[in-house]
């Protein structure tokens, strides 16, 4: 009975947040996992709250950020933190937890030194000059992203999770990611011998499916919210151009979807369909080209609006 139900959690996991996007060679077999490894917590709890408060449809409110009374926690908590490596079995626990790092760590460091961002952002400075100090770890941001994160995905929709503190890179999600959803296992330790293993697998699946669920939502919605920002996706009929932003030329993140096994062309082809069919159809019959918006490298403050009298 315990055996069976230790592979559905494996396969869960495998396959079912990247369904219909990345072929299942992109992605290795999780190990067997331990079912008495206790229930992880939110290790970056800390920084949930002032998240909340600073981040507004994917945008930074830095001002607010730099004053938050809970900043200096929320630095703490990375510094110290304890990422769930110990649980190769639940790869979207650990993802979630260096997607939060990621971003978090970016918002801090303009917040703090917001005299060195300019309009244009000094991106080799922060992404790979820039070391911070992460769950007792010095790491710089490419390292999070091309090492950590890389490790645990090959799912291409992850980079519209994070947010290199630029308008034209993706969006901040709406929240901190959900690190875990616990499992109540009460009943599960009321029982004894294997009615006790079947009821801690029977769990542990349900919150692998959850966990895995979570971010396969994060990572589309991440995806949607990106093409429908101003300036990220664009037709121009009288040119016979779809106007693309420069995040996904090939030399950037777009050979991420190609090595995935998602053509370029079809992947936006796809996300244009609902907005304008006709310009779809004719990318994909080649009868439209593809061209690249340069990146705007302007820092992704929130723009203020204020009512006069």
């Amino acid at each position: 009975m315990r055996g069976p139900s230790l592979r559905a959690l494996a396969l869960v996991v495998l396959v079912v947040g990247v369904q219909a996007l990345v072929p299942a060679d992109a992605r290795a077999s999780p190990p067997a996992p331990d079912p008495a490894a206790p229930p992880l917590s939110n290790p970056l709890a800390a920084c949930a709250r002032l998240y909340g408060e600073v981040v507004f449809d994917g945008m930074v409110d830095y001002d607010r950020l730099a004053a938050h009374p809970e900043r200096e926690a929320c630095q703490r908590a990375l510094a110290e933190a304890q990422p769930p490596v110990g649980n190769p079995d639940r790869p979207a626990v650990a993802l979630a937890f260096w997607v939060n790092a990621y971003n978090l760590l970016t918002l801090l460091a303009i917040a703090a030194e917001p005299e060195r961002w300019s309009a244009q952002q000094d991106g080799g400075a922060l992404f790979r000059d820039r070391v911070f100090t992460i769950a007792g770890r010095k790491r710089t941001l490419d390292q999070i992203e091309h090492e950590d994160i890389a490790a645990l995905t090959r799912d291409p929709r992850v980079e519209f999770l994070l947010s290199c503190g630029s308008r034209s890179c993706a969006l901040l999600p709406p929240a901190v990611l959900a690190a875990r959803v616990a499992a109540d296992r009460t009943s599960a330790d009321r029982a004894s011998g294997d009615e006790r293993a079947a009821r801690i697998d029977a769990a542990q699946l349900e919150v692998a499916q959850l966990e895995v669920a979570q971010l396969e939502v994060a990572m589309s919605s991440g995806q949607r919210r990106w093409f429908a920002a101003p300036g990220n996706l664009r037709v121009n009929h009288a040119g016979r151009v779809v106007e693309v932003g420069q995040l996904l030329q090939l030399d950037w993140h777009g050979a991420d979807f190609e090595r995935a096994g998602v053509g370029l062309t079809r992947l936006i082809a796809e996300m244009l369909k609902s907005r304008d069919p006709v310009a779809s159809e004719a990318l994909l019959a080649g009868r439209y080209r593809l061209a690249f918006r340069p990146y705007d490298w302007r820092v992704n403050r929130v723009r203020r609006t204020y009512l006069l009298p």
